[in-house]
């Protein structure tokens, strides 16, 4: 999902500062921390009802940052249809459109390590197809749980989101995301 992600930011921010932003890999609560957004990234089948939140920080932040829920809807398919990719696919273009920007080039490399990727057969043997993506606004009154809601002694919590309960907060690309 985070790749995904990732090519479709490479379409409207610049390739250094979207690299830059994936700090996925590095463990930080959010996926994504790009210009004036945050953006937690989930992938999830086309049948699935909820969305698995691994940590409560990853939709709690201050009031006064833009964080976004990325929904990726990915279906698994078998053979090599015109419209799906593997994860192999998935990286090889991405290097592709990292080309032209060495150190951007390079820093992806590094992250796609410490994200555990190599260029090993497995990540070809799946074949996948983008059904959706949409993006959630979460603010103080999107369906999540708070650090402030937890008693202390509870360090941290997992949780599945209702997918239905996201609707109202689903915004267009458009809607500020990507702006500075």
């Amino acid at each position: 999902g985070e790749l995904i992600i990732m090519r479709e930011r490479l379409t409207i921010v610049d390739a250094p500062t979207v690299v830059g932003g994936w700090v996925g890999p590095f463990g930080a609560p959010q996926d994504f921390a790009l210009p004036g957004l945050l953006l937690e990234v989930k992938a999830i089948r086309p049948t699935a009802a909820s969305i698995a939140i691994s940590s409560v920080a990853q939709l709690d932040v201050a009031s006064d940052v833009k964080l976004y829920l990325a929904v990726v809807t990915l279906a698994s398919l078998q053979g090599e249809a015109a419209d799906t990719f593997s994860v192999s696919n998935l990286v090889s273009q991405l290097r592709s459109s990292l080309s032209t920007f060495p150190i951007a080039s390079t820093e992806f490399e590094a992250r796609l390590r410490r994200a555990g990727y190599d260029d090993s057969a497995a990540y070809e043997s799946f074949r996948f197809r983008t059904d959706a993506i949409r993006y959630y606004r979460v603010r103080h009154d999107f369906p999540k749980i708070a650090r402030s809601q937890i008693p202390d002694g509870i360090l941290d919590a997992r949780y599945d989101l209702s997918r239905a309960m996201c609707d109202p907060f689903e915004v267009a690309l458009e809607d500020g995301l990507g702006d500075s």
